[in-house]
């Protein structure tokens, strides 16, 4: 009789001249099989094991930033070879790129692990510049977010705010009455000098008349 996962090897007695009752029993050997590892399809390895025997996947060390599935594999040899095919991806990263004055998302990108988001314009708004992105967007190894920090223009009392009161100091020091400091970040409408032009935007921002955006 065929067995699954032997292989009758012969009987064991001679039965070519028989004299008497005999009882001949048919021998069998158990086959082994062969698994084959593949990862994306490659090689990684092989295991042999007899029929029916219990299978243990080998060892797999994950490269950093990657995502490995595993094998798919019974619990037990079957009575063939088989391939077991596992995936290897590499890691995908958010990286949110945002307004720091608005809070709005300016820019949205999805990375591979280890490599770099190129920051998007950083948009302008009225009274403000641009100073920097706040946050690492080179060789992204996590989720992120990077925030644009502007610089206040025209707050030449250093309060933190636009007022009524910026904007008359600025228009004094235009009129000569008055000595201010930092004076690049008083020319608001950066039009290369400082004059009632920027004071009126400071008043038009402090009365609310002009919204960040703007």
């Amino acid at each position: 009789p065929i067995r699954e996962g032997y292989t009758f090897i012969g009987w064991d007695v001679d039965f070519t001249n028989v004299q008497s009752d005999l009882t001949v029993t048919a021998q069998y050997e158990i086959n082994t099989y062969t698994v084959t590892y593949t990862i994306n399809g490659e090689l990684f390895t092989t295991q042999t094991y007899e029929y029916g025997a219990e299978i243990t996947a080998p060892e797999y060390d994950v490269p950093e930033g990657h995502t490995f599935s595993g094998w798919n594999i019974p619990g037990t040899m079957p009575a063939e070879n088989i391939t077991a095919d596992a995936l290897l991806t590499i890691n995908m990263y958010t990286v949110t790129f945002i307004d720091g004055l608005t809070n709005e998302v300016i820019l949205t990108v999805n990375v591979e692990h280890g490599t770099s988001a190129l920051p998007p314009a950083a948009p302008t708004h009225t009274c403000y510049s641009f100073s920097e992105w706040i946050g690492d967007c080179s060789s992204i190894t996590e989720n992120t977010i990077i925030t644009a920090e502007y610089t206040i223009l025209g707050d030449s009392n250093e309060d933190g705010v636009h007022s009524a009161a910026d904007a008359a100091l600025i228009l004094r020091y235009s009129m000569g009455l008055q000595q201010l400091e930092a004076i690049e970040l008083l020319d608001v409408n950066g039009d290369g000098i400082v004059n009632i032009a920027d004071a009126t935007l400071i008043m038009r921002c402090a009365l609310h008349l002009l919204s960040i955006s703007d």
